[in-house]
């Protein structure tokens, strides 16, 4: 009679999941330096020329993507889709904060006839600009600022990435859109417009064209000109107001009964699409606000 073989009590080791690349790595670290000034040289040149602050993700996902392409140096870890997006991240924030957040604020004290508090403007405006991102940090992924929401330029920064790495049939739609796009500016026509009106939120945009539409004739039809009278400026303090109390509503319901009830429903909902689900929980939400409206007021 055959002996059966000796049963085997050794266990295969789980192998450990691979780890993100960190933004302070030597490497990933000096490039996000040197993109985020030169994305604040875009951002400044283009505000002081042309009064608007462009978006500058993918260009920096581009040249992450082509930083990976060399082989010498260890640039080709730059291949890692992770690492392109935290290039893009920097770059695209430092476009942003330079001009939006430092050099606007700046020209209100020009504006009042009071250019001795410039500096005094610009040392709060960087504190302002610090507190931010400690609170953007920490609010996303959450119900207030979630990370499947439809942020169009995130979209376009992710597609261009994934086109990178991928390659194939999405490189050739990412080059023949940055075609397309090239020849309609050339032609003055608004690309970007149509460009966010492809990947934007449907509700959000068609309120956007009823607010052009009443801006363009409400002068003919009724004798008001809406952007003298700050109309549009109401309109978004209005939104920024709405938006503080909707952050109230979510910490205190997360609270409640009934709010209990719903975060199980949602849950339910997570388990059939994990996707649906936050990173981000309500009471920490709470700390993060909490937190950054005591170091604002500390600032």
């Amino acid at each position: 009679m055959e002996t059966p073989p000796a049963a085997d009590n050794t266990t295969a080791t789980p192998t450990a999941p691979p780890q993100h690349p960190r933004a302070y790595e030597p490497g990933v670290f000096i490039l996000c330096i040197l993109l985020s000034l030169l994305g604040a040289i875009i951002g400044v040149h283009l505000i002081t020329t042309l009064g608007i602050s462009a978006n500058t993700s993918v260009i920096g996902a581009v040249i992450a993507m082509m930083i990976g392409r060399a082989s010498f140096a260890g640039l080709r870890k730059f291949r890692n889709p992770h690492r392109q997006n935290l290039l893009q991240t920097a770059i695209s924030t430092a476009t942003f904060a330079a001009a939006n957040a430092l050099l606007a604020p700046i020209a209100v004290p020009y504006a009042l006839g009071q250019p001795e508090l410039v500096w005094p403007m610009l040392l709060g405006c960087s504190i302002g600009v610090a507190v931010d991102v400690f609170v953007l940090f920490r609010a996303f992924g959450s119900r207030f600022m979630p990370a499947s929401a439809p942020w169009p330029p995130g979209v376009a920064s992710a597609e261009t990435i994934r086109a990178g790495v991928l390659g194939g049939r999405r490189v050739f739609i990412l080059l023949g859109g940055a075609v397309v796009g090239i020849g309609g500016s050339l032609l003055s026509l608004p690309m970007s417009a149509a460009g966010v009106a492809l990947i934007g939120n449907l509700w959000a945009l068609l309120m956007f064209a009823f607010g052009l539409l009443i801006a363009q004739y409400a002068p003919a039809l009724w004798g008001i000109n809406l952007s003298e009278l700050y109309v549009a400026h109401g309109f978004m303090i209005g939104a920024g107001v709405v938006a503080l109390l909707q952050v109230v509503w979510i910490i205190f319901k997360s609270r409640t009964a009934s709010g209990k009830r719903s975060e199980a429903a949602r849950l339910d909902e997570v388990a059939k699409d994990e996707t649906l689900g936050y990173t981000i929980t309500d009471a920490a939400l709470g700390r993060a606000i909490s937190t950054g409206y005591i170091l604002f007021v500390l600032g």
